[in-house]
């Protein structure tokens, strides 16, 4: 087993950023401030000091962990629910001494980020949100600390201000043991790394090696969260291990717990015809993984003349492995949770189903030919979805069928492009007996240029955003301002006529005009702002850390 190319394929991961926050916490009324030796995170209306305290819950190490099946976290549409200010202090938990130069950052829920600020002299940050998602994610961290996370905040309780406290844990560390999951002796040798989802904690990734008692301590984790941690663990001649959603037990500095490698595995199986029961030869059976990283790190075999195969699991953690089954004349099938795949595992493979349909457009229902129809299968890593995805064009009245022998029975994702139209999507479920009706939307092509009031010189780095409406819940798209200001964006012309319009730009929120657009609006549009934008940043400098006012001046 090739243990050092899984570690470059997890570099790769950290720094994809392609797992969201995994741990979510709620705001619990009436609970008491938290003491100086733990980390917390706390909500409230109060204008001087929250009542509301947001905690993570606590979790208790266990005494043999597990690879558990992890699955990626799923992403809300930013839908716009008004504005919202969002302000707090952060402070030493150690001391309870304010923090000076924290990044506070808001993210969409299991996103990307969108605005952040900092902390000032007093530890006091604030965050003015026009249009603000209905959920978000708020991260605080520094170079010194370890950061904290508050996840799945709700913005649309009918609340025009949050108050959310952070306290910054000091550093932790996790240590345990690890163990052959048969024999239960101990590994030696054996390589662990911790890190975190996200792109403020890239580089923070944090090596250990089990000792000849299989133990590991990995200390002075100060740049990763206490919650929502990853722990691989590769050695030689076992399975790799990845255990998601870690989190350091409330008021500890340690995570303990002892992890449990399986010996390398093998697949062995018998694939038949559903329809009857007779064995399949040459099909093609795979391994993949629903991490997109891990993805091309599978193995591939085909069945014998009895339908059978046996097929290494290569170097996938058990718990993030897939398997897909394809063979000519049948439709592809996905298995999961491999790690209790038991030998003699007989899979069935069905018929393919046909996805059959027309093509309009919606304003006129006339006919669309000549249009790209694409399915993809939903819940796999983008490079082995386009491997099982099937496309097919529209005829001279609009119609289509395909027969799907790539993608796999169950949640499939249609695309339907033309030109001069909006991209539609549309989920639906395989196998589907009712033809499919696909009104496409004319599109809007919104260009323009962003300048600066005070002087009328181009705004570079400003995203100018669509939030969608109510009745919109797909996410729209964004366009950033070039070198000139300019940007440009396309979306379907009832989305941009409903949308919430801001501009984002260090740090804050700026509310646009609505757009009004008639039915029969042309294709483009040029919308040039001028706005009152602050000047823009120099080189950034290293942040000072916690230094009182006064002796920063001596």
């Amino acid at each position: 087993m090739n243990a050092r190319r899984i570690v470059l394929v997890l570099l790769a991961f950290a720094v994809g950023s392609l797992c969201a926050w995994l741990l979510k916490t709620n705001l619990a009324p009436d609970a008491e401030l938290a003491t100086a030796d733990k980390a917390g995170a706390r909500s409230s209306e109060s204008s001087e000091r929250p009542t509301t305290p947001t905690t993570a819950p606590d979790v208790q190490p266990a005494d043999v962990a597990e690879p558990e099946e992890t699955r990626a976290p799923a992403i809300d549409p930013p839908t716009a629910t008004g504005r919202i200010v969002i302000r707090g202090r952060v402070y030493d938990a150690l001391n309870g001494e304010p923090w000076f130069g924290a990044t506070i950052e808001a993210r969409y829920r299991g996103g990307e980020s969108f605005m952040d600020t900092e902390s000032d002299e007093a530890g006091l940050y604030r965050l003015e949100i026009d249009g603000a998602p209905a959920r978000l994610d708020l991260a605080a961290f520094v170079e010194e600390r370890a950061a904290l996370l508050v996840s799945d905040i709700a913005t649309d309780g009918g609340k025009s201000e949050l108050v959310i406290d952070f306290a910054l844990p000091g550093a932790f560390a996790v240590a345990g043991r690890v163990l052959d999951a048969r024999t239960k002796q101990p590994i030696a040798g054996a390589e662990l790394k911790v890190f975190a989802d996200g792109e403020a904690f890239e580089e923070g990734w944090n090596d250990g090696f089990s000792d000849d008692k299989g133990r590991f301590h990995i200390d002075e984790l100060e740049d990763l969260p206490r919650n929502g941690l990853h722990l691989v663990v590769l050695a030689e001649e076992y399975q790799p291990a990845h255990l998601a959603n870690l989190a350091v037990p409330a008021g500890a500095d340690t995570l303990t717990l002892d992890v449990l490698l399986e010996e390398p595995r093998v697949l062995r199986g018998r694939v038949v015809a559903a329809d009857g029961g007779a064995p399949i030869a040459d099909a093609r059976v795979e391994t993949s993984s629903r991490i997109d990283e891990f993805a091309e790190a599978g193995e591939e075999a085909r069945t014998a003349e009895d339908g059978s195969f046996e097929l290494p699991l290569g170097d996938l953690p058990p718990a993030d492995a897939l398997l897909y089954v394809q063979a000519k004349s049948f439709a592809t099938q996905r298995l999961d949770g491999l790690a209790k795949f038991a030998d003699g595992t007989e899979i069935r493979l069905a018929r393919p189903s046909t996805l059959a349909g027309r093509v309009l457009d919606g304003a006129t229902r006339k006919a669309l030919a000549e249009v790209e129809v694409r399915i993809e299968p939903r819940g796999m890593p983008a490079s082995v979805a386009i491997e099982y995805a099937d496309t097919t064009p529209t005829d001279d009245d609009g119609r289509f069928a395909v027969q799907l022998e790539s993608v796999p029975l169950g949640a499939v994702r249609v695309f339907v492009s033309a030109d001069g139209f909006a991209l539609l999507e549309r989920d639906v479920t395989l196998p589907l007996d009712t033809p499919l009706e696909l009104a496409l939307e004319r599109s809007l092509l919104v260009t323009g240029r962003v300048t600066r009031t005070s002087d009328g010189e181009p705004v570079r780095g400003a995203r100018i955003r669509a939030l969608p409406g109510r009745d919109h819940q797909v996410e729209l798209p964004s366009a950033l301002t070039g070198k000139d200001g300019e940007y440009e964006l396309e979306l379907a012309l009832s989305a941009a006529r409903e949308a919430t319009w801001v501009l984002e730009y260090q740090g804050r929120r700026h509310a646009l005009e609505p757009l009004t657009l008639a039915d029969d609006a042309p294709p483009a549009l040029e919308r040039n702002l001028a706005l009152d934008l602050p000047a823009p940043r120099g080189v950034r400098v290293e942040k000072p850390t916690r230094t009182p006012p006064d002796d920063r001046d001596k």
